[in-house]
């Protein structure tokens, strides 16, 4: 449900009238199998990278996107050394724990020769399908309401570019807080007010 709707933003209209190129990200070959199957039920266009593939199949993938496709969904293989910027659009379905790789995400579409404004969406989920509180999504949606207050500070995206940076000078290690956060659920609030003092 939260696919479909953020799909009904304004950003997505060159994308719903046939113009418009989104990279979707997943951690997982079977996320990006399941969110394939359902965007081709809405009628979207669709092509995969994964980590299945050779450097060979990943390049192929990448001019059919270019060329024939609306929509790539792809794991961390099309994170690295692969350019797309003629696309504008990213969803980050499932965040990684490594700001370094959410950086490199990014990277793919927000380069040099990208001529368009770049929109990229994260999705983070602070209770599970039963309704408990997920640690990790709280201690993520606060991470990201930081980087969009210093972005708006800032005017610029370029906090994007050094994201990792602000962490380590901030002695902020993502991946160990939010694995300590899933143990001890009693440290959120201490983690949540490491990442305000960013």
């Amino acid at each position: 449900a939260a696919l479909k709707d953020c799909l009904k933003k304004a950003q997505f209209n060159e994308l719903r009238d046939g113009r418009g190129k989104l990279l979707i990200f997943s951690e997982h070959r079977d996320t990006v199998a399941h969110l394939r199957e359902q965007l081709e039920r809405w009628n979207f266009s669709t092509c995969d990278i994964h980590g299945g593939m050779d450097v060979h199949q990943r390049k192929r993938q990448q001019e059919i996107f270019r060329t024939q496709v609306q929509i790539c969904v792809a794991t961390e293989a099309a994170g690295d050394g692969i350019t797309l910027q003629f696309c504008h659009l990213i969803i980050n379905y499932d965040l990684p724990w490594n700001p370094t790789r959410l950086e490199q995400r990014l990277g793919r579409i927000h380069r040099i020769g990208q001529t368009r404004d770049v929109y990229a969406f994260n999705f983070v989920a602070d209770e599970s399908e039963e309704g408990q509180p997920v640690i990790e999504g709280r201690i993520l949606r606060r991470l990201l309401e930081k980087l969009d207050q210093m972005r708006a500070a800032l005017g610029s995206d370029r906090v994007y570019d050094v994201i990792g940076e602000i962490l380590s000078l901030n002695e902020v290690n993502l991946a160990d807080m939010l694995r300590q956060a899933a143990y001890d659920p009693r440290r959120l609030d201490e983690y949540l007010d490491q990442i305000e003092r960013i």
